[in-house]
């Protein structure tokens, strides 16, 4: 639970523009670091599947060591593109530890158990998200940006340490499912290309990212075509006609796609344009966090 706390915590939005001055970064440059992180939930699906099969416990312990490395990298980072690089392999393990933590939590507790504990994981899991911002904004003050990433390192392994001794191996013992990584490159290329389109869009002009969205809905479609013909999809798409699925699925989406881009703008704009301190900056953006926290 630790490291999915820290995981979810994940301030760093907060640190834009004293990272950007540091490395030299553009506004762009800057964009793909606070997006790199998210592109590793392309790869949740796959993580999943990976720990029906080899065991959750053991992509759990995989993730983490895999958040180090990327960790490590973003604190050593001297350029932009190794710290975007290095965002993307935290997203990528990060995504792996909470994928598959929660799989741990819901084979691990009975079924009328199983409710609370996800709840209780949900509260402390948006608490940490809603609250890092105010917390890393003053380890960035005393401390410097690339603190936000050597604080993660004794925190995960701790986590990590606390999962291999404490966490019994579960999983759903599906050793024949083929895990399909075709599917799963091509739905983390589709994000990614979409990502690119709304980061570069004021660079490239209107036309390119026409195009760029087209391929999006074009990679996506081949994304159902593979998971239609497959005896063993990453995600059956019949839970796709529960409008109940479907409706959570879209609203998160987009909430967090909102979210990370108000988020981005306000902590740019606040201290380079306003010229507010990050400490100050995230107030403001603890304000808006907060409803969410309360909400959920």
């Amino acid at each position: 639970m630790l490291g999915v706390v820290w995981i979810l915590a994940d301030g760093f939005v907060i640190a834009i523009p004293t990272v950007g001055r540091d490395l030299g970064a553009s506004t762009d440059q800057l964009a793909w670091a606070l997006s790199g992180f998210a592109l590793g939930a392309c790869f949740s699906a796959l993580y999943g599947r990976l720990g029906d099969q080899h065991g959750n416990r053991l992509l759990v312990i995989c993730g983490c060591v895999l958040f180090l490395a990327g960790t490590v990298a973003g604190a050593l980072a001297g350029s932009a593109g190794v710290l975007i690089g290095a965002r993307v392999v935290e997203g990528a393990g990060g995504y792996a530890v909470f994928t598959c933590s929660l799989s741990l939590i819901t084979l691990e507790f009975p079924l009328e158990e199983r409710a609370k504990a996800l709840s209780i994981r949900a509260g402390i899991a948006w608490a940490a998200s809603g609250t890092a911002v105010f917390v890393l904004a003053i380890v960035l003050a005393a401390l410097g940006w690339r603190w936000i990433f050597w604080l993660a390192v004794p925190a995960m392994l701790v986590g990590l340490v606390l999962t291999v001794w404490t966490t019994p191996e579960l999983h759903e013992g599906k050793p024949g499912a083929p895990t399909d990584a075709f599917a799963t490159l091509t739905l983390a290329t589709a994000f990614t290309v979409l990502t690119f389109a709304l980061i570069s869009a004021d660079d490239i002009g209107p036309g390119p990212v026409a195009a760029l969205v087209v391929a999006f809905f074009g990679l996506i479609g081949v994304f159902v075509a593979i998971e239609r013909r497959s005896a063993n999809p990453l995600i059956p798409l019949e839970v796709w006609r529960h409008p109940t699925f479907t409706g959570s699925i879209a609203a998160n989406f987009v909430i967090s796609a909102v979210l990370v881009g108000i988020f981005y703008a306000l902590a740019l704009s606040l201290q380079t344009i306003r010229g507010l301190t990050a400490l100050q900056a995230s107030f403001v953006l603890l304000g808006g966090t907060l409803p969410i926290i309360a909400l959920n």
